[in-house]
């Protein structure tokens, strides 16, 4: 157990750089799943929470890397 708890403090504490920052609403329960396997709910809820965290940001996102799948 004492090797799960290092792992996940190692996983929670990287830094991440970069010029966008794109950061999904996740409650509590998303939080307690980290470290299970996951549902096909549970990804599906996830790949929505992606997604609906990616579009107000999807101008910026088109104009800094003119993704031209997105035009």
């Amino acid at each position: 157990m004492p090797g799960l708890i290092q792992k996940a403090q190692a996983i929670m504490s990287q830094r991440y750089y970069g010029d966008i920052t794109i950061v999904p609403d996740l409650e509590v329960d998303d939080y307690l799943n980290i470290v299970t396997n996951p549902s096909v709910e549970f990804l599906i809820g996830a790949t929505l929470k992606g997604e609906r965290a990616t579009w107000p940001s999807k101008r910026l996102l088109l104009c800094r890397y003119r993704l031209p799948f997105w035009n």
